[in-house]
């Protein structure tokens, strides 16, 4: 793991403490961890917006973190009328490598309405799959 991400963190660097993790964010469960502390976190993942395009282009190259990373941003800056089906679609991609917070997000999407008509048994069942697998942003929303 980069040493510097914590103490990036603690300065409010959260767009440098992103990057510095992502280094390795694939082979280090450190860097996992703090990765997917900031793309859970609101205030945090924002402050990637001006990053998108690579967050993109990396997630189309096949890192699940950077898919998970892609849905958040989609999903919480809504920038385009299609941005929840397309949050919903990278964090199936995340959630097929092994990601169980894409699917603790996909929750989220279905009983927040986002996709369409709320549905509250299929929250209820992505939520318990996530939490089986894991999920540390699925313990937050239960």
């Amino acid at each position: 793991m980069n040493p510097s991400v914590p103490s990036l963190i603690r300065e409010y660097k959260y767009k440098e403490a992103f990057w510095a993790a992502a280094e390795d964010v694939m082979t280090d469960a450190e860097s996992q961890q703090y990765f997917l502390s900031i793309a859970n976190t609101v205030q945090r993942i924002v402050n990637l917006r001006d990053d998108t395009e690579k967050i993109h282009q990396l997630a189309k190259a096949g890192n699940p973190y950077m898919a998970f990373a892609y849905g958040r941003l989609h999903q919480l800056l809504a920038w385009e009328s299609d941005s929840a089906l397309t949050a919903q679609q990278y964090y199936i991609d995340a959630s097929e490598e092994g990601l169980p917070d894409g699917i603790a997000c996909n929750a989220f999407l279905e009983a927040s309405g986002a996709l369409g008509e709320k549905d509250e048994n299929l929250y209820h069942t992505l939520l318990r799959e996530s939490l089986d697998k894991g999920s540390r942003k699925a313990m937050i929303m239960r």
